[in-house]
């Protein structure tokens, strides 16, 4: 009997991935499954078909089988790796927070622990267009409406203010800048 075979639909970073384990053809009383490992215990699916499709959103590892009598007669196994779900964490940086000025200027600085921020410019507002400068300018007084993506597509709308301060677009903890005074006076 050949030894279950494996296709997975990306060799790099992905958010999900599809998984094609395909199993030779069994006489009859040869029982065909996979076990799936993301922790301790494995998640066990027996199979009927030749070819089976998983779509796989975290790492684990992978187990398919042919047995016989609750024996197992082969097996091969892979590991999945490169899941990356995590949205870049974001802390935005103004210098002059408490003191009025003409304008003021806001540092994305953003982080990727996955694939995302690595080697690329980022979209701080969530958008499909790449943003090479990190740096916004305000002249008016506003709410930050700050969202980041990495490459994979992850966004992130939650996001700190100098480090300490937690905001979140589309919801309660919203973050203004303040005490920007770009009007000239009237005489």
């Amino acid at each position: 009997i050949e030894e279950p075979t494996f296709k997975i639909s990306s060799s790099t970073h992905a958010t999900t991935k599809e998984l094609i384990i395909t199993y030779p053809s069994v006489e009859e009383g040869y029982v065909k499954g996979y076990e799936l490992y993301k922790g301790e215990t494995p998640d066990k699916k027996e199979v009927t078909g030749i070819e089976e499709r998983l779509q796989i959103t975290e790492t684990m590892k992978v187990v398919a089988y042919i047995e016989k009598d609750n024996e197992i007669v082969i097996s091969n196994s892979i590991v999945i790796n490169g899941i990356d779900l995590e949205s870049p964490k974001v802390n935005v940086a103004i210098p002059d927070i408490d003191s009025w000025t003409k304008t003021k200027i806001v540092t994305i600085e953003a982080t990727d622990i996955g694939v995302g921020l690595a080697l690329r410019p980022y979209s701080y507002d969530g958008g499909k267009t790449w943003v090479k400068e990190n740096k916004k300018e305000y002249t008016t007084a506003t709410q930050l409406d700050i969202k980041v993506r990495d490459r994979l597509g992850n966004i992130t709308k939650k996001f700190t203010i100098n480090g300490t301060i937690e905001c979140c677009v589309d919801c309660n903890e919203l973050c203004v800048i303040n005490k920007v005074d770009s009007v000239e006076p009237k005489i």
